[in-house]
């Protein structure tokens, strides 16, 4: 039987180890401790009213109120475990390094030497969703759906892009022409499809692939026609509803179905694919890998802009990525230039394989062929090279139907990389003011007039002023009932897009009435087209009645 000293000593002994325990596991962060006095001190108040919110997909910021006056600092702890010591007086407190889309419990205790204040209440704050970006790296057919006799399948596809609450994408690929593909062939067409700094919850991705049979489609710059437009002009959200109904509601091999969406009634259907994954399913985050429907074939990555994007597998041949680097004048990177202003593309190559490459700026024209404004030649190696080029834009956006300016890159004859309508920018060029002509009137000998007389020389006065800077031809024409107004004045003049005056002489040589003649104008011509004519009213053409010598 233990002595009441063995026993005394005993007690003690358990109360040590007890109070070392508690200690180790507050100072791992396990244990915070519960107010206590010693010899009349008290640890600090307990803060109040912790609240926080996510200031990212990995970034939090909590803050709370001290409301004490007597304490060393304050513990932050995270999911139950202490994740940092700030000291007096602060109040706030930011987490760095988080996951997305997870939920993360906070408390905070005030503490000093003589202890730490019980835990304030579990507040609990979810880290906002991730950064997306969709990337698509080629496309491919297993049948062109092209008879032997023409060759390759002249594929176009349309891809509709949406996570639920950004505005969705509808993007054309290529931006305009075709991609010429034989069976059991695939392409590179490396461009960024999508980008979003927070995802909704969810991600879906439609895509419908066709085989051009009508050679007009190569001049189309990514137009939509027949049945299509029509939900474009309530919104790029129809043109995703539609596209996604005919998805779940027929099946792929029934081309009568997806031939609305067909830019050509002669063009045929060659397959159709949707994805879609929720935040439970991250997103889908990773490489796709020739998915296939129909006989359509695709690659694209997803990917977050806080981890190393997937290596896609690449088709073949390995897909070439530009990186455009912007629009440039003076120095300067701009969206918009003016008429007649020097710019300067800059953009980077990598990937792809060697050869003879053409960098090429072309102005995108509605209903017809781009035109190369300017281009430079490259023998590219394959691995990575930055290049400049410059050129000076002669029309303003919506000038002779241009729908501004672009970039593509051409290989052995053929396009292996466009610039998307969207992103990065297409140029737009505003010139100077609308095009107009002010007609000051006929003269003869100084005098204006209305009527001149066969022999008689006459002049016209006339101001052109706004416009873009370009070869003009003022030209008096002679109106001809029946038949093509024959030309019979011209003044060819370079104008510079701001004002003049200019007069330009001539001598009629048939009355009004003679030879089908309904009297004389003017128009001004551009590059070789009308831009500008007389009104058969006013400005007043000029008549010339028939004299005894004439009649």
């Amino acid at each position: 039987m233990k002595s009441k000293r063995e026993w005394f000593l005993l007690s003690v002994a358990v109360v040590l180890i007890v109070i070392v325990l508690a200690i180790l596991l507050h100072s791992r962060g396990y244990l915070p401790y519960a107010p206590t006095t010693h010899n009349g001190e008290t640890p600090p108040t307990a803060p109040s009213g912790l609240s926080g919110q996510a200031d990212s997909y990995s970034q939090i910021t909590i803050q709370w109120n001290d409301n004490s006056n007597n304490e060393d600092g304050f513990r932050i702890y995270r999911n139950g475990a202490l994740v940092e010591s700030v000291g007096p007086d602060i109040t706030t407190f930011q987490d760095n390094d988080l996951e997305y889309a997870t939920v993360y419990g906070y408390l905070v205790t005030a503490y000093n030497e003589y202890g730490e204040t019980e835990c304030s209440t579990t507040v609990p704050i979810k880290t906002l969703n991730p950064p997306i970006v969709v990337t698509l790296g080629g496309i491919g057919v297993i049948f062109d759906h092209d008879p032997s006799v023409k060759g390759a399948g002249e594929i176009y596809v349309y891809i509709v892009i949406t996570d639920g609450i950004s505005e969705p994408q509808l993007i054309r690929v290529p931006s305009s022409g075709t991609i010429d593909l034989n069976d059991n062939d695939s392409r590179e067409a490396r461009q960024q499809l999508f980008a979003t700094d927070s995802a909704g919850d969810e991600l879906r991705i439609v895509a419908v692939a066709f085989e051009s049979d009508d050679p007009a489609v190569a001049q189309l710059v990514g137009l939509l026609t027949n049945t299509l437009v029509s939900y474009l002009s309530g919104g790029v959200g129809e043109a995703v509803n539609l596209l996604v109904a005919l998805l779940q509601s027929q099946p792929s091999e029934n081309e009568e179905t997806y031939q609305e969406m067909a830019e050509s009634t002669a063009d045929d259907f060659v397959g159709a694919i949707e994805q879609t994954w929720t935040s439970g399913e991250n997103w889908g985050i990773g490489s796709h890998a020739d998915v296939r429907n129909g006989d359509f074939r695709l690659w694209f990555t997803i990917s977050t802009s806080n981890e190393t994007a997937p290596v896609t597998p690449a088709p073949t041949p390995a897909p070439l990525s530009a990186a455009f680097n912007g629009w440039y004048a003076g120095g300067a990177k701009i969206d918009t230039a003016t008429v007649g202003q020097t710019v300067t593309a800059r953009l980077t190559l990598s990937g792809g394989s060697p050869g003879e490459y053409t960098i090429r700026i072309r102005r995108a024209i509605t209903w017809a062929t781009d035109q190369t404004v300017a281009e430079l030649p490259l023998s590219y190696d394959g691995t990575s090279v930055s290049k400049e080029l410059s050129f000076v834009p002669g029309y303003a956006t919506g000038e002779s139907s241009t729908e501004g300016y672009h970039i593509d890159i051409v290989k052995d004859g053929s396009c292996v990389w466009s610039m998307a309508n969207t992103y990065p920018p297409r140029l737009t060029v505003s010139g100077l003011g609308p095009f107009t002509v002010s007609f000051n009137g006929w003269y003869v000998s100084g005098v204006k007039v209305d009527a001149a007389t066969v022999g008689q020389t006459v002049t016209a006065r006339l101001t052109l002023s706004g416009g873009s800077p370009g070869e003009y031809t003022i030209r008096i024409r002679r109106a001809i009932t029946w038949a093509t107004d024959q030309t019979v004045a011209e003044l060819p003049l370079s104008y510079d897009g701001t004002s003049v005056s200019k007069e330009l002489s001539f001598v009629p040589g048939y009355a009004t009435g003679e030879s089908s003649t309904e009297g004389y104008h003017i128009d001004v011509a551009k590059d070789g087209s009308s831009i500008w004519t007389m009104a058969n009213a006013y400005p007043p053409r000029l008549t010339v009645p028939a004299t005894p010598e004439t009649q």
